[in-house]
């Protein structure tokens, strides 16, 4: 069975990023990777992407390695 992410928090004022998988290890992203990921989360919401959604895209590209 394929890996799948259970929940994605992010914690802006702290900095931190937590990927949580429903199989397999969870992500901690912080500093400059949480960063990243907050941009293109961003940018997936100015292609008119729900926050959730966005925030499953950014994190979909984190573990293919596109980030």
């Amino acid at each position: 069975m394929a890996k799948k992410i259970a929940e994605i928090c992010i914690n802006s004022k702290a900095g931190i990023v937590q990927i949580k998988m429903n199989k397999g290890p969870n992500h901690t992203l912080k500093g400059e990777k949480a960063v990243r990921f907050e941009q293109r989360r961003n940018a997936y919401i100015c292609d008119n992407n729900s926050h959730s959604e966005a925030s499953l895209l950014a994190a979909n590209d984190f573990l293919e390695g596109r980030l």
